[in-house]
């Protein structure tokens, strides 16, 4: 990953989003499965009951079938467990979290609503399997969505503001070496040089910073025609800078 990665705010931002999604499809879920119980509580008291009692194995084969083909769908047909294999720690925290408000949400907003012992088990079931659906599709969509977020984020606000500090102290150290090849020009430490008689592989590029007219020893100052091939060169022993007789200042880049 990128710079992104490093800092952890803008992750937990963006996997807060789909927390807050996944807890507001799990109040939608309990609040209907509510309201279909209360509506159809007389449904639940006369065929439930008597299902239950007379096809109470085939009801729990049912049952616990419908487990396994969710279960089965998510593993064959989802990247589900491949995710959680390599589940980095903030998307280990949006799963735990994910698991910690559909236990929530289930305990606080169903322990006065159901009557009977059926009834919970069926209102639970459902809800259940209604939450892992849900929460295997949450947790995908994120992973997913994660790469085209961090690559938005680096786009808009992280390499902008990379660049922008690079400039900064592109800036400060072009004025320091300014000021130092300066001083070592006044004192006689620069030599005069002719690059284009120098043997040396590769390209030299020459990236003008400013003009200091006090240091001009030409009587006019004329716009040089091409590359500032002879002038004094300015050295610390990693950078160098070129100053020409119109007393104009460039960087001298060699590649």
């Amino acid at each position: 990953m990128s710079q992104f990665s490093s800092s952890i705010i803008p992750s937990l931002l963006f996997f807060l989003l789909f927390f807050v999604a996944f807890s507001l499809i799990e109040l939608i879920i309990i609040f209907v499965l509510n309201r279909l119980g209360k509506r159809y509580w007389e449904f639940v008291i006369d065929k439930l009951i008597r299902l239950k009692v007379h096809h109470g194995r085939a009801i729990e084969l049912l049952a616990a079938a419908g487990i396994l083909i969710v279960l089965g769908i998510v593993y064959f047909a989802t990247p589900f467990f491949e995710i959680l294999g390599a589940a980095t720690p903030t998307m280990k925290i949006l799963i735990i979290c994910l698991l910690a408000v559909m236990l929530l949400i289930y305990i606080t907003t169903t322990r006065k609503v159901t009557r009977m012992v059926l009834e919970k088990k069926v209102h639970r079931y459902i809800y259940f399997i209604l939450s892992i659906i849900f929460f295997v599709f949450i947790v995908i969509m994120a992973d997913q969505s994660f790469n085209s977020y961090q690559n938005y984020i680096n786009t808009q606000f992280v390499d902008p503001t990379i660049k922008n500090i690079q400039f900064e102290l592109d800036e400060r150290e072009e004025k320091r070496l300014l000021t130092l090849f300066r001083e070592d020009y006044l004192e006689g430490r620069c030599e005069q040089v002719d690059y284009s008689e120098k043997e040396e592989a590769g390209l030299t590029h020459f990236v003008y910073i400013t003009t200091d007219i006090e240091f001009a020893t030409m009587k006019t100052l004329e716009q040089s025609m091409g590359a500032p091939t002879i002038g004094y060169e300015c050295t610390d022993g990693i950078n160098s800078f070129i100053l020409t007789d119109e007393g104009k200042w460039y960087w001298v880049i060699a590649e």
